[in-house]
């Protein structure tokens, strides 16, 4: 058992204690705005950031196995600014990265930096040389130290990994890039100066590209066998003007795509695949960029970045508005490797209050209301499935169980109900495809009624209702404020409150009530008189429904009196929207509120409030519930969580075999075997392995559940300093590994005979009391074993009889080597009796 620290892993740092946060490890998406790779690390670590646009960012991930798993690592990065780039330096192993934000947020300090990591990604520091907006960062492969930077304020160069740094020119640069191997020739796409080209390292720089449509590039490459070919994306600054090609070094171009692109990437391995992708979707020129055509087989949206693999030119990784995507031919077939990317807002969720493993959430990864997703797990938030993309915003379980669900879409088909957990769906009559529904809700007294809020043009605007457990609903009170939430109360069916957006410059936030099922409507709140901005949420005491609390911008509203009049003396939690309200089911004094700048939570009905942000990277909430005697939070960035002791516990897990000495034939299935625990469960196991002695790692299986058994292809890839890797995580995303004590051997294939079976000469399968396998038609090897003194105890060799018999040893350890065919491998065992 050899332990591997998970700073090689994966740099996991489990350095928090207490109460806190528990991740439930998704929705699985985001908007990948950033990918960069480090193709030196043991496992050719990827990173990626995301965001929902370009002022806001959702944090940085990592993958230890080309996106297959996804692990949140920001700390020390801030919540502001996209992440626009990623850089590596091979030599000193550091990673930097650009964030910044749009030019009409940076009047909102501050704007973003440049920020560095010495730990794999694990952790990072800021070294931004200027406090300004930044779009580009480059790490040189030639010269270690130095990196390049550029910003609204212009470009700078550091010679010693930015301690210190230089301003080299005006120029305001958008996207570095360099050729895949160690030079001095570096180019800059910039805002309003064309393409800038150094080959000196970044110290100085020339301007080309000028017969383009346009100064501002967002996007270029080069060619790196003919760096006469250059690749341009040409944009003003909303729109962009296709890719163009110059073939004589920038003096003139063509336009090869017309299409909307963002970024252009040639492969590092073979200069005649391109790919271009934006908007309009992923283009492929198999000819060095002289004809393209459009990947129809890829649908993730909108490209944001693109990285061709170095050691397979027909592999690709995607990032773009849908996630993480990869393809491994040229883009016939494709993989959605979203697998706990996170990095979602979820705007609101749902758990079944009769089975805690089946879990509901709308996710909305940004950047366009056309990315809003509704997510299903079924244990607890281990796995989820996407179940619905047609823009759902709010949804309500019905409350006898969770396989009949209504969801309320933005603007593309009003509402929708599901009777089979989600498999399929049928349009709810009545409310027109253009609704834009903000709230709905089952009556918890009357299942056969339901309430939508739709809050977008006059003529839809207002609220609805269903008597028919929500296969057609009735407007029953036109609005010209926009509704915004809804509350049936869980005692009287008839009683319901629903809560507006303010609507200037007309009218300020209004609250109305019904007492007898929606015919008539009263104004309980009115905003010109007591605003408190928008009614965000509203919330009944389950235990008391005469306890009624209602949030807004900075406050907590509080009726005692079913709503009918509110208490405005509650102090002020925070300088920013609260979006949402849960009351503990059991105690209406205990409650949660979730907003723009914080969660807080009180336990005296609002009296008094504590902080509970805790461990969370992204302090922003924006829904939150109480089910199953736990506070559930979705977090306006890192998806789902539930409220309870951090769990810092690593999983064990020790490899049983191959543990060293072993013979593996290629073309055979081998049972790779371990053990894994964990006092909360192990979610997933990842194998991997080694053909050098662990200077790096491949991928055998992903996220394969912990049964101690896997049954692998052994491949063609003959080497006897082979390890196994097993990595085991829990449902919190706590890891740790463990990889053979010792090296075995992949053989080289043999001489085959019959059906293609390998020729061996000896096979040791095990390592406590193992099974010795002979083959008698083979020669030229010696088997020995020794005993923990090294006194050679037995041995049998090619011109023996090959009868195996150790029952004259002893119990306990024991050593073997075999001499085969050149090599000597060497192994242990136990003898138990």
């Amino acid at each position: 058992m050899k332990r591997i620290s998970l700073s090689i892993l994966l740099c996991l740092g489990l350095d928090l204690s207490g109460q806190g946060w528990l991740s439930l490890m998704g929705p699985h998406q985001g908007v990948v705005t950033a990918i960069g790779r480090l193709p030196n690390h043991p496992f050719k670590l990827l990173l990626v950031g995301t965001g929902p646009n370009w002022n806001i960012s959702y944090g940085v991930y990592r993958s230890p196995n080309s996106g297959q798993r996804w692990f949140f690592d920001s700390k020390g990065l801030p919540s502001y600014g996209s992440v626009q780039q990623l850089a590596y330096d091979p030599v000193t192993e550091c990673i930097y990265l650009a964030q910044g934000k749009t030019y009409w947020e940076t009047h909102i300090s501050p704007y973003g930096g440049v920020y560095k990591s010495t730990d794999w990604g694990a952790s990072w520091v800021e070294i931004s040389p200027v406090s300004t907006t930044w779009w580009a960062v480059f790490a040189s492969k030639k010269d270690p130290g130095v990196v390049l930077a550029s910003s609204d304020n212009g470009t700078y160069r550091s010679t010693d990994g930015g301690a210190t740094w230089t301003k080299v020119m005006n120029a305001k640069g958008m996207k570095f890039t360099s050729y895949p191997v160690p030079s001095d020739t570096v180019y800059l796409a910039t805002y309003g100066s064309y393409i800038k080209r150094s080959t000196d390292g970044g110290s100085s720089w020339q301007t080309i590209g000028s017969g383009l449509p346009s100064s501002s590039i967002w996007s270029v490459d080069a060619d790196p066998s003919s760096p006469n070919i250059i690749y341009a994306v040409p944009a003003t600054w909303m729109t962009q003007l296709g890719l163009y090609r110059s073939s004589d070094y920038g003096n003139t171009w063509s336009q090869v795509v017309s299409q909307s692109v963002w970024v252009v990437r040639v492969s590092p391995s073979d200069p005649n695949i391109v790919w271009c992708g934006g908007k309009s979707g992923l283009y492929l020129s198999t000819d060095r960029g002289i004809t393209w055509s459009q990947v129809t087989q890829y649908s993730g949206g909108c490209v944001r970045d693109l990285w061709p693999c170095e050691e397979n030119s027909s592999a690709l990784f995607v990032g773009a508005n849908r996630g993480f995507f990869y393809t491994s031919d040229l883009g016939q077939t494709w993989e959605n490797r979203n697998f706990w990317l996170r990095a979602v807002s979820v705007s609101d969720f749902e758990t079944d209050r009769n089975d805690s493993t089946t879990i509901y959430a709308v996710g909305y990864p940004g950047y366009s209301n056309t990315l809003y997703f509704l997510a299903k797990s079924t244990d607890r938030g281990q796995t989820w499935t996407i179940i619905n993309t047609d823009r759902p915003k709010t949804l309500s379980l019905h409350p006898m169980g969770s396989d009949t669900i209504i969801i309320g879409t933005d603007q593309v088909g009003g509402i929708y109900k599901s009777t089979d957990g989600g498999q399929t769906w049928t349009h709810s009559q009545g409310v027109p495809n253009t609704a834009q529904i903000n709230d709905i809700e089952y009556s918890p007294n009357d299942p056969r009624q339901a309430w939508a809020a739709c809050t977008n043009t006059s003529s839809e605007r207002g609220i609805w209702k269903s008597t028919d457990g929500g296969n057609s609903f009735t407007k029953v009170y036109p609005q010209s404020v926009p509704p915004y939430t809804i509350a049936p109360s869980p005692a009287d069916a008839d009683i319901v409150l629903c809560g507006s957006l303010s609507y200037p410059p007309y009218t300020k936030e209004k609250i109305w009530r019904t007492t007898d099922g929606g015919s008539t409507w009263t104004t309980v709140h009115d905003g010109d008189l007591n605003s408190i901005n928008i009614i965000g949420d509203i919330e009944f005491g389950r235990s008391d429904p005469a306890v009624v609390y209602a949030c807004g911008y900075q406050k907590i509203i509080k009726s005692t009196d079913g709503g009918q009049t509110w208490d405005y003396t509650l102090p002020i939690l925070s300088d920013g929207y609260l979006w949402d309200i849960a009351v503990n089911p059991t105690d209406p004094d205990e409650l949660l509120v979730v907003g723009e700048k914080g969660i807080f939570h009180s336990t005296n009905g609002g009296n008094t409030w504590e902080e509970w942000t805790f461990n969370l990277w992204y302090s922003s909430g924006h829904s939150a519930d109480y089910y199953h005697n736990r506070w559930y939070v979705g977090s306006g960035a890192e998806g789902l969580f539930v409220y309870g002791t951090l769990d810092t516990i690593k999983p064990t897990v020790t490899v049983i075999q191959p543990n060293g000495g072993e013979i593996l034939y290629p073309g055979e299935t081998y049972p790779i075997r371990w053990q894994a625990d964990d006092p909360s469960g192990i979610a997933g196991i990842d194998l991997y392995y080694s053909i050098d002695a662990g200077d790096e790692y491949r991928t055998i299986a992903v996220n394969e559940p912990n049964t101690g058994s896997y049954n692998w292809l052994v491949p063609n890839t003959p080497s006897d300093r082979c390890y196994v890797m097993v990595a085991a995580y829990d449902i919190y995303g706590n890891g740790e590994v463990d990889r053979s004590d010792n090296f075995f051997t992949i053989a080289q294939p043999g001489v085959s005979e019959g059906n293609n079976r390998i020729m061996r000469p000896l096979e040791i399968r095990g390592t406590i009391n193992p099974e010795i396998i002979l083959n008698k038609k083979v020669g030229g090897f010696q088997f020995s074993i020794f005993d923990p003194t090294g006194r050679k105890v037995y041995q049998i060799s090619s011109s023996d009889n090959h009868n195996i018999n150790l029952g004259f040893l002893s119990c306990g350890l024991y050593f073997y080597q075999i001499k085969f065919g050149g090599r000597l491998m060497r192994g242990k065992f136990l003898l138990v009796r």
